[in-house]
């Protein structure tokens, strides 16, 4: 089947009726073109619905990735060998500027997703694109929200609360008030750490939708193509 569909298959140049100023133009000739795929004659990939994919997977595929090897990998052997050269305080220093620096990764990775769910509107089903869309944003959203609001405070709480946990290793009990900030300290790492599992829950749920946006576009290619 794949063999038939490969040898049906011919690549087309669709021509552009939005490139009217260089429409006398022969040397431009080539910028008035767009690349596509085509079955039978009907385009089924073109250039900008691929630029499209490729942004939001590309997006979608680091972000995910950075979650999976940082609670998978590097978290736990963080602490592991904090414990084993008992350096009470390694792991939560490494752990601070990890998530800084992947704060910023994140924020690109964000803003590539929404620029390929952007672009590739005409080129998914409408429905599963519009749902792509929600769970995008709503990851955009948490993202951000933790990037730019609960980060920031953790940053600036950390030097107190390593010297807790310098504290506690020495054996002595922290003060009322040292256990309030502790408290606050915990309620927000807490709240962080739901935000991101939502977050990849939200990813997910916008590569699930990703994935019915294709499949049914792809679908009705081929319907209309036996038609």
């Amino acid at each position: 089947m794949w063999l038939r569909f490969l040898l049906r298959a011919k690549l087309s140049i669709t021509h552009s009726s939005n490139w009217r100023f260089f429409q006398h133009r022969p040397v431009c000739e080539a910028a008035k073109c767009s690349f596509a795929i085509s079955l039978d004659g009907r385009p089924l990939f073109s250039m900008k619905a691929v630029i499209a994919r490729f942004l939001f997977l590309l997006g979608l595929g680091v972000w995910l990735g950075g979650y999976a090897f940082f609670g998978a990998v590097a978290a736990p052997m963080m602490f592991r060998v904090a414990r084993e050269n008992s350096a009470p305080t390694l792991a939560p220093l490494m752990v601070g500027e990890i998530l800084s620096r992947f704060a910023f990764v994140s924020t690109v990775c964000a803003f590539l997703m929404l620029a390929g769910w952007l672009l590739s509107r005409g080129f998914s089903a409408p429905k599963s694109w519009k749902w792509q869309g929600v769970f995008t944003v709503c990851a955009v959203a948490v993202s951000l929200f933790s990037n730019l609001v609960l980060l920031p405070q953790t940053r600036a709480a950390q030097p107190q609360i390593l010297s807790f946990i310098e504290k506690r290793a020495r054996g002595e009990a922290l003060s009322s008030g040292e256990l309030g900030v502790q408290t606050a300290f915990d309620a927000r790492h807490k709240l962080s750490e739901n935000l991101g599992r939502a977050t990849i829950w939200m990813l997910l749920l916008a590569l699930g939708a990703f994935c019915a946006a294709q499949n049914a576009k792809l679908a009705g290619a081929k319907t209309a193509r036996k038609s």
